[in-house]
């Protein structure tokens, strides 16, 4: 199973970048092609070169996992094209246990993380003898701030208006570690967050989990309603504003169904698939 989701999240990076194959009915020869198939260890190579300059090579390899008697399967190449401006693109990958980590030009960046949320990210690191349920705190308030300020109305210095506070409530942090607060300024900003530690997978574990949403009036008058839960699973915010993942291309849709109706398929049948 880990090899086809290898495969489909390497699928997936390569249909993103790679230029479609329709726009040119010229026969495109292959200059290029090696593959030496599964060896016996499950080990494989393989690398192809086309006409119009279309590069791809990969290799995998069974590693030892955490355990033992454990493998893991490590998949790393790289492939590159000519854009139909003339620039070069060349992305190179690896793919594990911990998923699909594609690297190049082409590939969107995250936005900087803000200086605050860095300094308690530094904070956590130097303190790790905290206990874990001040750190879920912190964590949490890290995920809430970063969807904040992703999608939070213009910096206040961009107005020298004073604002007004048009209600304000907060209980502080009971006993039980739960807490509760509210806002509405003059220019319609409206937050709200409760947050409380509910029963974990153990019967001696307590996790956080916090539900709230905040409101605003944007620049062209739109009103932006973003609603959110943080708890172990991270930070998910729901509102129109939130940009969306492209969908999934149909064929890898089709052999993702295809799996989830054969789960009695053997490891080999798997490989093949890949």
């Amino acid at each position: 199973m880990k090899l086809i989701i290898l495969a489909l999240a390497i699928a997936a990076g390569v249909a993103s970048a790679a230029p479609p194959a329709e726009h040119s009915k010229e026969q495109i020869p292959i200059l290029k092609y090696e593959n030496e198939g599964v060896n016996h260890d499950g080990s494989y190579n393989w690398n192809y070169e086309t006409g119009n300059n279309i590069i791809a090579q990969e290799q995998g390899e069974f590693k030892q996992g955490a355990n033992p008697d454990e493998k893991e399967m490590e998949v790393r190449g790289s492939y590159e094209y000519t854009d139909p401006d003339g620039k070069k693109v060349v992305v190179t990958y690896i793919a594990n246990k911990d998923g699909f980590q594609p690297q190049g030009d082409i590939l969107p960046t995250p936005p900087p993380i803000p200086p605050a949320i860095q300094k308690l990210l530094e904070w956590l690191e130097a303190h790790p003898e905290e206990n874990q349920a001040e750190e879920n705190k912190i964590i949490l308030a890290l995920a809430i701030a970063a969807g904040v300020a992703s999608a939070a109305p213009p910096p206040a210095e961009q107005s020298k208006e004073q604002i007004p506070i048009l209600k304000y409530e907060n209980e502080g942090v009971n006993h039980d570690g739960s807490y509760n607060w509210n806002y509405e300024t003059g220019n319609n900003i409206i937050a709200q967050e409760q947050g409380e530690f509910k029963q974990g997978a153990n019967p001696d574990e307590k996790e956080m989990e916090v539900r709230g949403s905040y409101e605003y009036t944007d620049p062209d008058g739109k009103k932006v309603v973003v609603t959110y839960i943080a708890n172990k699973d991270g930070f998910q915010p729901q509102g129109d504003i939130l940009p969306t993942p492209p969908p999934i291309p149909p064929a890898i849709q089709k052999l993702l169904e295809w799996l989830e109706a054969h789960p009695e398929e053997n490891q080999a049948e798997e490989n093949k698939v890949r």
